[in-house]
């Protein structure tokens, strides 16, 4: 949660988070020979608008999530209200 951040620079801490995630490697043994797990991240973030149910909220960043896991490993997708839904 990113609470009094703007969403450009959430997305950024994100993107930070997960090029750390994305560089850390986790060596292990197994039966004697070393094994590597990597690990890769898909984010949804979504801006909270006034107004805004926790399930509207909610479903935009699971929207982002799968559109984030569409589009390959180690993303970030941000999805904002559109600009008509905050007319009505």
């Amino acid at each position: 949660m990113f609470a009094k951040t703007s969403m450009k620079d959430a997305q950024r801490r994100m993107e930070v988070l997960i090029k750390r995630i994305a560089a850390a490697k986790y060596k292990y043994q197994l039966s004697g020979v070393t094994q590597q797990v990597s690990f890769t991240v898909s984010a949804g973030l979504a801006e909270f608008t006034r107004g805004d149910t926790l399930e509207e909220l909610v479903k935009r960043a699971d929207d982002a999530l799968y559109q984030a896991k569409r589009r390959g490993k180690n993303r970030v997708v941000v999805k904002r209200k559109s600009f008509l839904a905050r007319l009505a």
